[in-house]
């Protein structure tokens, strides 16, 4: 069931000028066909894509990574949920482990705990997003 397949997102697809281009059309095709408008519809059209074998009808190859060990570390899936019995913030047990503070500082890191080179949706998280943004707005 897809439900125990990886997490995959739509936002952190990388790959050849070849696979890109079939991966565009694959999106393009599920937009054509469903006219779905609704914000985060490229993320059930990305599902939908790997886990149907969409890419490799292409002769595209897909390798899914799992997350915290490849590339690019992932943030939105770490985020606090709300407990469905209680309603209370539950953070998820990776947090503490992957955005570690560091003298005033952050570091995001993989499983291996080495440094992530990429962050994805580190906005998901407002105090290392507001140290993110006082970093690189600087003149």
């Amino acid at each position: 069931a897809i439900t125990a397949a990886p997490i995959v997102c739509s936002g952190t697809t990388a790959g050849t000028v070849g696979a890109l281009d079939a991966y565009i059309e694959v999106m393009l095709e599920q937009f054509d066909r469903t006219q779905c408008t609704l914000h985060g519809s490229d993320q059930g059209f990305h599902v939908y894509a790997i886990y149907n074998g969409l890419l490799q009808q292409r002769n595209v190859s897909v390798d899914v990574v799992p997350a915290g060990s490849g590339a690019v570390q992932n943030l939105a899936g770490l985020r606090p949920r709300r407990s469905t019995g209680t309603g209370e913030m539950i953070a998820h047990r990776l947090v503490s482990k992957t955005i570690v503070p560091v003298g005033g500082a952050f570091r995001v890191l993989n499983s291996d705990g080495s440094a992530a080179a990429v962050v994805h949706q580190f906005d998901r998280f407002p105090e290392l997003s507001r140290w993110v943004r006082s970093r690189w707005s600087q003149g």
